[in-house]
């Protein structure tokens, strides 16, 4: 078992000494200072033969970035102060070599998504990045990969050729959202499903034992 915590304090500045009037009349002379506690717990459970089961609930965060607190090409209102996106995820699985040269990885996950940051028309001339709402994403994992030259006994330990495949299912909806109609959408940039497939070739300056420990 392992657990962790830590505090995250960030400041981003913006200090700006020119821009266009007519398009840009708004200077952006500002610090913005964020504190973001984070906790996380890992439990593993080695069952033999090189598998073992896990379970992790971890919190992260997406810092601030320029575009959250200024802009070369529009204007921010004054009271734009939106807070950083938390996550909090979930996973719980089994992973293993069972055999030299074999790995294989099954999980199932769920990551909650706090404080989305879009921006929102403020005034005609004036844009603010709020809070807007939140996402849940869920889904299940699978991975394996085999160390083909592990099938040749005389073939060198450091030498690998590793054939893999992997895919990734996906749920995603907005749980809340101050946008209307937005509650129930897909958020952007997830997809149904995931797959890659392909082969590795490496060479390494250690036995696969260690390999296989460290991965």
């Amino acid at each position: 078992m392992v657990t962790s915590a830590r505090l995250d304090h960030e400041e981003l500045a913006s200090h700006e000494t020119v821009a266009p009037v007519a398009t840009h009349p708004l200077l952006v002379d500002r610090t913005y200072r964020k504190n973001v506690p984070l906790f996380g717990i890992g439990i593993g459970n080695d069952f033999g033969r090189g598998n073992e089961t896990y379970l992790n609930v971890s919190q992260g965060f997406r810092p601030l970035r320029y575009l959250d607190i200024a802009n070369p090409f529009s204007n921010f209102a004054p009271g734009n102060n939106p807070n950083p996106t938390k996550y909090v995820t979930y996973e719980l699985g089994v992973h293993g070599w069972p055999a030299v040269g074999l790995y294989y990885d099954i999980s199932l996950f769920q990551v909650n998504v706090h404080d989305r940051i879009e921006s929102q028309q403020f005034t005609q001339t004036e844009t603010i990045d709020v809070n807007t709402g939140n996402t849940r994403s869920r889904g299940a994992e699978f991975e394996s990969s085999y160390d083909v030259l592990r099938l040749w006994p005389q073939a060198a330990p450091n030498r690998h050729v590793t054939v893999f495949a992997n895919a990734s299912l996906l749920n995603a909806r907005f749980t809340s959202s101050t946008i209307v109609n937005q509650t129930g959408k897909t958020p952007a940039y997830a997809p149904d499903y995931v797959l890659k497939a392909g082969v590795t070739c490496a060479r390494t300056a250690v036995t696969l034992s260690v390999c296989q420990w460290i991965r």
